[in-house]
């Protein structure tokens, strides 16, 4: 996984599932504790599970209580398919 905390982006895996969810937990984690404004880029996303979308989710829960801005940038047709299904992409969108 190459997510630079530095950047002001944090690019999400191709493999947004159970299996990725664990590591990628404490990296989304730091990154949101360093910078100020979050973007989560979906643009590599080709597969995602529930625990995927828990994640995104819990990253948004985690910027509001900070007060801090949170987007889901460039999102996958994939990604964006699952976000539209599960009525999703309407919360991220408020």
């Amino acid at each position: 996984m190459s997510n630079n905390l530095d950047n002001s982006i944090f690019i999400l895996p191709g493999e947004l599932n159970a299996a990725a969810v664990e590591s990628l937990k404490k990296d989304m984690l730091k990154y949101v504790e360093k910078n100020h404004v979050i973007a989560l880029d979906g643009s590599m996303v080709e597969q995602v599970d529930a625990l995927g979308i828990q994640l995104i989710l819990s990253a948004q829960k985690l910027c509001i209580a900070s007060g801090k801005n949170f987007s889901v940038t460039n999102v996958s047709n994939e990604l964006r398919r699952i976000l539209e299904v599960t009525g999703i992409l309407d919360i991220l969108e408020e």
